[in-house]
């Protein structure tokens, strides 16, 4: 999917722990400029993957997307220690 990702942005996010269909994990809600607004789910499973949700933004075979959302998450990071 070809998305503008001009002025893309963290909004929120939020994380989950263990649950019956899951073991936690993360959801970003995010903006862009000129597509809109949305949310990205990073989910580990019972099998121990991670499984990303990520409103058909992303496949198997092209994960651009999620770089991005995971770039823009990792700026957001004040390091410690």
């Amino acid at each position: 999917m070809i998305m503008d990702l001009k002025g893309l942005k963290i909004r929120d996010f939020e994380f989950w722990g263990s649950n019956a269909l899951n073991h936690g994990g993360l959801r970003i809600y995010w903006e862009t400029d000129y597509s809109g607004f949305g949310t990205t789910a990073f989910v580990k499973d019972n099998s121990s993957g991670i499984v990303v949700a990520s409103e058909t933004l992303a496949t198997n075979d092209d994960k651009s997307f999620i770089k991005e959302i995971m770039s823009k998450f990792i700026e957001m990071m004040k390091i410690i220690g």
